[in-house]
């Protein structure tokens, strides 16, 4: 299913899902990926006002491609450094990146593996909408110098992946591979991809960012078909996310 909206940046679709989702989730906090170009950069809605939010499952807008034709709506979640790497790189900064017990990743990744969250989107989603699964990450060889909010060129690999609630088909989307660390060209299946993130899941010095969002292409017009407001995103899409805004 085409779905439209007629909200023309992140931002403003960041403004319009925030009073819904804190009826559901509480107080939450608007932060821009770039704060120098608010109008144009990604922006996250975090349960926290901290301003690192690494360990934290978020709802996420962002532009779908370069045309800015399209935005994408739905739940972030990144996966940091292993506990053990604590030991060496202790600074206050590379600290932020060293995952403990109450970072997000860990719910997120036991529910996918024992596929409780795949059986909660089937049962909440319409099976006529397509998710996207954007899945980018590397290797971390110095904490120090690291931040992944940076508006830098991060070698990294990037998979996007599409899925239909209710099938077990996954369907490739598209690749970027700048770092060669990510192998995902295979996924077919959503047991395909159960299987690799639990893989890659163990790698110590990987850092991952999985979006999981839906498309919205914009329109100024206002009789479209399949044109959602900030009600239908919520209530169609990301309300079944908000038990991992966390």
């Amino acid at each position: 299913m085409q779905t439209k909206c007629s909200y023309q940046t992140p931002r403003r679709l960041c403004d319009v899902i925030t009073p819904l989702a804190e009826k559901r989730i509480g107080k939450l906090t608007k932060r821009p990926w770039d704060r120098f170009r608010p109008d144009l950069t990604p922006w996250f809605l975090v349960p926290s006002g901290k301003v690192t939010h690494f360990k934290h499952g978020k709802l996420y807008f962002n532009w779908a491609d370069k045309t800015h034709d399209s935005l994408l709506a739905g739940l972030f979640i990144e996966k940091g450094l292993d506990e053990k790497l604590g030991a060496v790189y202790s600074s206050r900064k590379a600290k932020n990146f060293i995952m403990s017990s109450d970072w997000n990743w860990f719910r997120f990744i036991t529910a996918v593996k024992d596929k409780t969250f795949f059986d909660y989107l089937n049962k909440e989603l319409s099976n006529h909408l397509t998710i996207n699964f954007i899945i980018d990450g590397g290797y971390v060889s110095e904490p120090t110098s690291f931040d992944p909010y940076q508006g830098k060129n991060i070698a990294w690999d990037q998979y996007t992946f599409t899925w239909m609630p209710g099938s077990n088909n996954i369907m490739f989307s598209s690749s970027k591979r700048k770092d060669f660390v990510l192998k995902l060209h295979h996924i077919k299946t959503v047991d395909d991809l159960i299987h690799e993130l639990t893989k890659i899941s163990e790698d110590d010095w990987l850092w991952l960012n999985i979006h999981i969002a839906i498309k919205l292409d914009i329109t100024s017009s206002t009789d479209e078909n399949n044109l959602w407001d900030s009600n239908d995103l919520w209530n169609n899409f990301l309300s079944s996310l908000s038990n991992w805004i966390k």
